[in-house]
């Protein structure tokens, strides 16, 4: 079921003055989404770090069983956004959450509302969904997204690091 756009007053200074508007990504937005994914990783400096396809994104990302949602934002026709978030549990919590994954802005979009509204629809389809809490991580280099996570009322937790098991040594746990 396709999910109408929520929209959201003028999309700010700039010729096209549509109104924002969020939905769900189809599977022929894969290479959009893609894109959008390669732009994050330019802008942190690490494009060489992607090795995801558009297929790949089509082929985890929806139907029955899929891996993630992606939002896309829009003024009119044009892209703006993308936030991208999946289900998860907290069994100390005992509650559901969400971790939202990624959440990109076109720069020329920026400071136009457009990243709060991706993580305001996102939470509120988490809500939707059973989920009490968002969870994200954010590049520690990254002071401006750091501030918008907080401005936005996420903080950091003091007792948790993300540790990450991959490549040779998850095979190697896998295959024991």
């Amino acid at each position: 079921m396709k999910t109408p756009p929520r929209q959201q007053g003028p999309a700010g200074p700039g010729p096209e003055q549509a109104a924002l508007a969020v939905r769900e990504a189809t599977p022929d937005d894969a290479p959009l989404v893609h894109s959008m994914v390669r732009a994050i990783a330019a802008g942190t400096g690490q494009a060489d770090r992607v090795e995801s396809t558009a297929a790949g994104l089509a082929r985890d990302g929806f139907g029955p069983g899929r891996a993630f949602t992606a939002l896309l934002a829009f003024a009119g026709e044009e892209p703006l956004g993308l936030a991208i978030y999946y289900p998860e549990y907290s069994s100390w919590r005992g509650q559901r959450g969400a971790c939202l994954l990624d959440l990109y802005v076109a720069p020329a979009a920026r400071r136009r509302g457009v990243g709060a509204l991706l993580v305001a629809e996102t939470a509120r389809r988490s809500r939707r969904e059973g989920a009490a809490y968002l969870r994200l991580s954010v590049d520690s280099d990254d002071q401006r997204a750091r501030a918008f996570y907080r401005a936005r009322g996420f903080a950091a937790s003091p007792r948790e690091l993300q540790l990450f098991l991959d490549g040779a040594a998850f095979d190697a746990q896998a295959d024991c």
